[in-house]
């Protein structure tokens, strides 16, 4: 059995935060490293300039380049190059979506340092244009590529069993991830006795490895747990196993589901959602935990 959940959420904040540390890691290595370089070659001021800007570019775009061949190589895009449009929009990889965004926090930066570098008046324009360009195209190529919604779906090939859909856009990706996981081993429970569940979410299988919740714990992964020590005491045997990325396991056909359930135009009508399941749960198990309590101190 396989299943997945993708989604694509605007990464605005994180881009403004990576910005930042840009900034002082340019700070960082011009101190150390090319300061230190400039002053044995003893260069003019127009010189020193060019060197300090090239030399930092020059480290930029050569991290870029290595981290770029990297990710080809790992989504399979040499030599099945077809698979940029045949597969569109395809699921996006924590390595590549970190890529896209420091290519966005690096252009970002690049303002601020106009100022602090101090550029000449007559260069400002120019620079500026060509951060703001750069800025444009990869947010263009980023936030457009896929929708902002997340899919799930399950694949159970011992059963012919295919299942997507789209959840609402509030849910985060880690209820996502449960809730597709309570969802599979529902399905499953009556027909399977031997299960392995693939997810690229170690934290989930974590948590669920663990089987203990709280107060605070969220309605969804309670309900999971539950559903999976429930499964386990019937005699069924369920084991997790954590892939990182996809493209190391056979997926094509989740990948395919999961992109027609989170192209759908709307989320599925999922009854008992973590905003409705929570509040009430909440009161369940505070009153059976105060009952508890009574009993034992008396």
């Amino acid at each position: 059995m396989m299943f997945f959940c993708t989604n694509q959420v605007s990464k605005t904040g994180c881009v403004f935060i990576y910005s930042l540390i840009v900034v002082d890691v340019h700070a960082i290595f011009q101190e150390y490293i090319l300061d230190k370089i400039s002053k044995k070659l003893h260069l003019s001021k127009s010189k020193l300039a060019i060197f300090n800007n090239s030399g930092q570019l020059l480290v930029f775009y050569l991290i870029s380049v290595l981290w770029g061949i990297d990710t080809i190589m790992r989504e399979r895009y040499l030599p099945e190059i077809s698979r940029l449009w045949t597969e569109y929009p395809a699921p996006i990889t924590f390595l590549a979506k970190l890529y896209f965004i420091i290519q966005l926090a690096y252009s970002l930066h690049e303002l601020p340092e106009l100022y602090l570098q101090r550029v000449k008046r007559e260069e400002y324009l120019g620079k500026a244009v060509s951060s703001i360009a750069a800025l444009v195209l990869v947010s263009i190529s980023y936030f457009l590529r896929n929708p902002d919604s997340v899919g799930f779906r399950v694949w159970v090939p011992d059963l012919a069993l295919k299942i997507c859909g789209r959840f609402p856009d509030h849910w985060a990706i880690m209820t996502a991830k449960m809730y597709i996981i309570g969802r599979a081993v529902h399905v499953i429970s009556r027909k399977i006795s031997k299960v392995v569940i693939v997810s690229d979410s170690l934290s989930a299988l974590e948590k669920l490895k663990g089987g203990n919740h709280s107060a605070i714990t969220d309605i969804i992964t309670v309900k999971v747990i539950n559903a999976l020590q429930h499964v386990k005491e019937l005699g069924f045997h369920i084991a997790g196993i954590w892939v990182p990325t996809h493209p190391y396991i056979l997926h094509d056909t989740a990948g395919i589901l999961a992109n027609r359930g989170r192209l759908l135009p709307e989320p599925a009508q999922i009854k008992g959602g973590p905003q409705e399941l929570w509040p009430e749960h909440n009161k369940s198990l505070w009153n059976d935990w105060n009952m508890s309590f009574a009993k034992s101190v008396r």
